[in-house]
């Protein structure tokens, strides 16, 4: 299904004395004989260096840190790892294909990244290397010092009257137009509107091709919304089962909700001649003031109603005492 249910975790390396160790933390679902699945951990020690290089392995207890871990444990009714696991979205292009994520740069972009950091080169070797020169013989030189940065002093002629001036024309504007060029790919590449690295000055488009670019960019961010979602869906469930486990809260039922808005799309003078109209249909009775705080506000139904200015506090089903009172009254003939 795309998710990961299993995996390795590398701890940091912890110093005993003068030697070097790192536990690798495995877990994994395994078919039970009877049926269903477990959840198992387990835990190794090895030797290892500052860098965390992986060595010969070790018991448990030689490490102080690790002492009376048990090796392997097992977990039932667990649905889910007790990791999260955040995958952008994308292949890597490593071959044979790996579900692994990377990072949305990688692949050619990040040959991309190393175009863009010599063409930078480039463009500021190109001022360093056109700055203004004088070059003039050394026995023209006066008693006075003079900037050694403009003027460069030197047995040129041999006469003492030799002067020249060195002011090459700068090539700066086809050397920045490069860059841009590659920074253009590389939004391209990764997805996103041309102008969010490149110079929005630079980028010269029509209607149609500003729509296509923030389009390109919205479905990139929806897709690693989706994936980050995901994770953090793990995330919280992980989460809920280690206090289940250990008995820091009580076993119950939780809700996760995300909103991300419409992010590069959304226009803040439509959304505000968008907020006029509904506020106008409220007005006129169009629209009811529950459904304007459910749009607006991200409310459900329920509490878009409890919130609105002068409504009751009570519940939709009254406390049993206070149901009792109410049914009292309506045999007894009295008002509520």
């Amino acid at each position: 299904t795309g998710r990961a249910v299993g995996g390795v975790f590398q701890s940091r390396p912890v110093r005993q004395g003068a030697q070097w160790f790192l536990k690798l933390e495995y877990h994994d679902f395994l078919p039970r004989k009877e049926g269903g699945r477990t959840y198992v951990v387990e835990h190794r020690a090895f030797r290892s260096s500052a860098e965390g290089a992986v060595g010969a392995e070790v018991p448990l207890d030689a490490v102080e840190a690790w002492r009376g871990l048990p090796r392997r444990a097992g977990i039932a009714h667990l649905e889910g790892p007790l990791f999260a696991w955040f995958r952008p979205p994308g292949g890597n292009g490593l071959e044979p294909a790996s579900p692994l994520g990377v990072s949305v740069y990688a692949g050619p972009t990040a040959d991309l990244l190393r175009q863009a950091d010599r063409q930078w080169e480039q463009l500021l070797w190109e001022y360093r290397s056109g700055e203004r020169k004088i070059f003039a013989d050394d026995t023209a030189k006066g008693p006075e010092a003079l900037d050694d940065r403009l003027f460069l002093f030197g047995p040129f002629s041999g006469g003492g009257d030799f002067f020249r001036e060195f002011s090459p024309a700068f090539r700066d504007e086809p050397l920045y137009r490069g860059f841009q060029h590659i920074l253009q790919r590389m939004e391209f590449n990764v997805g996103l509107s041309y102008g969010t690295l490149s110079d929005p000055q630079s980028v010269e488009k029509t209607a149609t091709e500003v729509l296509a670019a923030r389009h390109r960019q919205y479905v990139t961010e929806r897709a690693i919304q989706r994936a980050l979602e995901t994770a953090l869906d793990g995330l919280v469930y992980a989460m809920d089962a280690l206090c289940t486990l250990e008995g820091l809260a009580p076993a119950g039922v939780y809700q996760t909700e995300s909103r991300w808005g419409d992010g590069v799309l959304d226009d803040p003078d439509t959304r505000r001649q968008d907020l006029a109209l509904d506020l106008q249909q409220v007005a006129a009775g169009l629209m009811n003031d529950w459904e304007f705080r459910m749009k607006w506000y991200g409310e459900d139904e329920k509490t878009a109603r409890r919130m609105l200015p002068g409504a009751a506090d009570l519940a939709e089903e009254p406390p049993a005492e206070i149901g009792a009172l109410l049914a009292r009254g309506m045999r007894e003939g009295g008002g509520a």
